[in-house]
């Protein structure tokens, strides 16, 4: 009696084994097509962005965000007024006949006020980038190192560094105190 169990018990075994090692080789593939099939019909692996979320996200000293780049925070600086600030980028220049993969790469990151009331303004000098290593990316100023935004008027403020393949971040900081982190991810290959 033992004996005749344990030969359904492998009886039953045998089936759900080769089902798995199907699944798993793509041959069992009812579920969704099989990443060749993604590459073929994509022409390469996607790369996931996250979806801004639709009304910018409340943001002060004290009580900063985390957001993916191009996200949008509706900030409000006491004493100086309250508007809706996006970082977007990086836009990464490659050196003209630069072979990928590269090593690093210059790239720029745009920052956008725009005022409610009173007024936002951006100086280079409160914002800060770091790597996924904790390194320091110093940044330039691409044009005004100071642009300050109004009901009437927005302002954009360019920074520009040299980034290495990988996760990074840029900070926000007014009067150090930090506003908002941006994270992105810099693709060199």
């Amino acid at each position: 009696m033992n004996r005749s169990r344990s030969a359904r018990r492998a009886g039953l075994l045998v089936p759900v084994a080769a089902a798995c090692l199907l699944a798993a080789s793509g041959c069992a593939s009812a579920a969704g097509p099989t990443a060749d099939e993604v590459v073929a019909r994509l022409g390469a692996v996607p790369i996931p962005t996250a979806a801004a979320p639709a009304t910018p996200v409340p943001a002060a000293p004290g009580h900063p965000q985390i957001m993916a780049m191009g996200g949008a925070v509706a900030a409000t600086l006491p004493g100086t007024g309250t508007g809706t600030v996006t970082a977007l980028g990086p836009q990464i220049d490659l050196p003209a006949g630069a072979r990928l993969p590269v090593e690093q790469a210059r790239a720029a990151i745009r920052v956008e006020a725009r005022t409610d009331t009173g007024t936002v303004a951006l100086q280079a000098g409160d914002f800060t980038s770091r790597d996924d290593h904790g390194r320091d990316i110093p940044l330039d100023v691409v044009g005004p190192a100071a642009a300050t935004s109004d009901p009437t008027r927005p302002a954009t403020l360019q920074l520009a560094g040299t980034f290495h393949s990988g996760a990074a971040q840029i900070t926000w900081r007014y009067r150090g105190a930090v506003v908002a982190v941006w994270t992105f991810t810099v693709e060199l290959d």
